[in-house]
């Protein structure tokens, strides 16, 4: 029997090379064990050159932390309304609420980016189009499917009253590739007109540039109220 080794594994790895709970073996050259201890809760198994073992525990990364880039909201005014100062963001969320023109015109809502007024925003989906203001009423259901010169979550109805509201998501901002949105609004006629209207699309900004600009307006008219939130998430 060799001293200080136990024969039934003579030539192996030792049980005492592990001293404590939750100790992992790893090594640290070739032929060379090596203990490494438990680490913290909730920690995960990292692999790391730097290390002596190539291992080493690390902290779970936190989820996307989102934040209100313009502080208390834009509010839309003119023919277009411009949001800067967003570069550097991985993921925009554009929140419009209450946006109307006072004018008696079906107008779409729209979304653009870096002033780009080319046809490079592709969408598809549907609208719904009620026939009342207060329901949906008998409805019309139609496919969305076109590459226009804006993103267009919803539209306001053929009433001087009506009110639009909507949302994109749009990812990969800060890369030079193209960007892919999901967007939905709704507008209300306000009034006894008809074209309660609910959109939902998704698709492409097929733009290399990174992000650093948003443009909201109406396919004509001017805003006479509605406030733009933009939340960015690096």
């Amino acid at each position: 029997m060799t001293t200080g080794r136990l024969p039934s594994v003579e030539g192996g790895i030792q049980p005492t090379i592990v001293d404590a709970k939750g100790d992992l073996i790893t090594a640290t050259a070739a032929d060379t064990p090596a203990r490494l201890a438990v680490g913290t809760n909730g920690y995960y198994l990292s692999a790391d050159s730097t290390a002596s073992t190539g291992l080493a525990w690390a902290s779970v990364s936190a989820g996307a932390n989102w934040s209100l880039l313009n502080s208390g909201g834009t509010s839309l005014s003119g023919t277009s309304t411009s949001i800067t100062g967003i570069s550097g963001q991985d993921k925009l969320l554009i929140l419009v609420k209450g946006a109307s023109h006072g004018t008696a015109f079906d107008y779409d809502l729209e979304i653009q980016f870096n002033t780009n007024t080319s046809s490079l925003y592709t969408q598809q989906g549907f609208v719904i189009t009620g026939s009342s203001a207060s329901s949906i009423g008998a409805t019309a259901l139609n496919q969305v499917n076109t590459t226009t010169t804006a993103i267009k979550p919803t539209s306001t109805s053929a009433n001087a009253s009506s009110v639009a509201s909507a949302f994109c998501l749009i990812t990969g901002c800060n890369s030079a590739g193209v960007k892919a949105f999901t967007a939905s609004g709704g507008a209300d006629s306000q009034a006894s007109a008809t074209d309660n209207r609910l959109k939902s699309i998704g698709g492409v900004f097929d733009s290399s540039a990174t992000i650093s600009s948003v443009q909201i307006k109406f396919g004509g008219g001017t805003f006479d109220a509605g406030t733009v939130f933009i939340y960015g998430s690096a």
